[in-house]
């Protein structure tokens, strides 16, 4: 089937970062770790001034938490970037991203996995990225400067005229 868009790019830091942020650090739940984190803190401040008593419990759970959360994302970061490189012979992965009439076809060195629209969960879109979650938690990260074929733009209104519903920007 002809491709409709066609969108190239290479998976490197820079990408990784900007997808792990909004999918790993900008959680909902992640909110309540941050609400949790500040509330502690102002606790175990609030009774230092005011009690001359200072809870380390408090502190040490304010400051942990989010410290726990954000080392977990750089873990994720630098595996997904190790393996990448691994797996293509120490280079960075480039993907090829055909969008047909009726699924995406991500093209590898390794594989080349159809998916089709039916099992889209999701689309966001940031600043550089268009990010595709399917039901089975797979992400498809299109860059917006990668599009060789086709524009970002027309890609979200084609994907909205499949009934997908698309969040951000």
């Amino acid at each position: 089937m002809e491709p409709l868009f066609v969108n190239v790019s290479v998976r490197d830091e820079a990408m990784m970062k900007e997808y792990l942020r909004k999918t790993f650090l900008l959680r909902p739940f992640m909110f309540f770790i941050y609400a949790a984190a500040a509330y502690l803190l102002l606790d175990s401040l609030i009774f230092w001034i005011f009690y001359d008593f200072f809870s380390p419990t408090s502190l040490f759970i304010g400051v942990f938490l989010p410290l726990m959360y954000y080392f977990i994302y750089r873990r994720t970061l630098k595996l997904t970037l190790e393996r990448d490189l691994e797996a293509n012979g120490g280079q960075p992965v480039t993907i090829e991203i055909n969008v047909t009439e009726g699924s995406f076809l991500v093209r590898t060195k390794a594989d080349a996995p159809e998916i089709a629209f039916s099992s889209v969960k999701k689309v966001t879109q940031t600043k550089n990225l268009i990010i595709v979650i399917t039901k089975a938690k797979q992400a498809i990260i299109l860059k917006k400067d990668g599009f060789t074929k086709g524009t970002p733009e027309e890609l979200l209104q084609f994907l909205r005229s499949k009934g997908l519903k698309v969040k951000g920007k």
